[in-house]
């Protein structure tokens, strides 16, 4: 890409993912080039009671959406504009989380956290809300846990 700057730097320590910094049409995206490569860009549209898996640096937190809000009048009425990810129980069943083993079982946590994801329209994917782009991104339709034991 002529118009992009790509650096990777890789972690010390055996086993650590890379991380990314990419800089393309202004914008610069930061952590686990795992992470960035799965959580975008994507024509999935958010539904109440979808798994979510949020994508922090370079760790990832399993939730489910509870909320989706819409666009009243325009080209994009009735369609999503913003949704609301709630953070989920969790528990290793199999494996370590120290050595990137664990098998993990979800569970709703109706008293857990939220964040709040928008749509970003240069990027192309979900983002969180009002972060001018530079917040976690988020996966539809797939719930997941992932400890980076690395930082």
């Amino acid at each position: 890409m002529a118009d992009a700057t790509e650096a990777l730097q890789w972690g010390r320590g055996f086993g650590r993912a890379p991380v990314v910094e990419l800089q393309w049409k202004g914008e610069v995206m930061h952590g686990s080039l795992i992470n960035r490569l799965t959580e975008g860009p994507t024509r999935k549209v958010p539904k109440v009671g979808m798994p979510a898996t949020i994508m922090f640096y370079s760790d990832r937190e399993p939730g489910t959406i509870i909320e989706v809000k819409t666009f009243k009048s325009g080209l994009k009425k009735d369609q999503p504009k913003e949704f609301v990810v709630q953070f989920d129980h969790w528990k290793v069943v199999k494996g370590n989380e120290g050595d990137g083993s664990a098998q993990y079982e979800y569970e709703r946590n109706p008293d857990g956290r939220t964040m709040t994801f928008s749509f970003n329209e240069k990027r192309q994917r979900w983002i969180e809300a009002r972060t001018e782009g530079r917040g976690c991104g988020v996966i539809l339709d797939h719930r997941e846990r992932h400890h980076d034991p690395h930082f």
